[in-house]
């Protein structure tokens, strides 16, 4: 009897430290699990910062490149301005040479025209004289 007593002790005892091996590996098991569950909520957090810090680069990025494109525009604008009146000024210039050209053109044909005319008359006159004194 001493023997199954000693044997039902031992298998209680043995039995003990069964369950209590399992319960403290589920303890550390449900602690494991705990901290991976914190780890993924903390990366989680971690990832919605680094997207709410992509969002802010993303549109400070778009506004810099607005800027960028309204400043080019309003240069582009002054640029065509000064084109213009670059070409405008260039447009009256050569239209004043051209009409300063025109000018001096019809003086000279009007003075050949006085020539020719004093030509004509002093050889009516030479040929008159000569006509009387032969």
């Amino acid at each position: 009897m001493i023997k199954i007593f000693n044997t039902f002790i031992s298998i209680w005892l043995i039995s003990l430290l069964l369950i209590q091996s399992e319960l403290f590996s589920q303890n550390e098991l449900k602690k494991d699990i705990q901290d991976i569950k914190e780890r993924v909520i903390r990366l989680e957090e971690g990832q919605k910062n680094l997207e709410k810090r992509l969002d802010a680069v993303e549109a400070s990025m778009n506004k810099r490149i607005d800027d960028l494109r309204s400043d080019m525009t309003s240069r582009l604008d002054a640029l065509m301005l000064w084109m213009q009146i670059l070409s405008g000024v260039l447009a009256l210039l050569f239209a004043s040479i051209f009409g300063t050209l025109l000018v001096i053109w019809k003086k000279v044909i009007t003075v050949e025209v006085n020539v020719a005319q004093q030509m004509k008359i002093i050889s009516e006159q030479l040929n008159l004289l000569k006509t009387k004194t032969v």
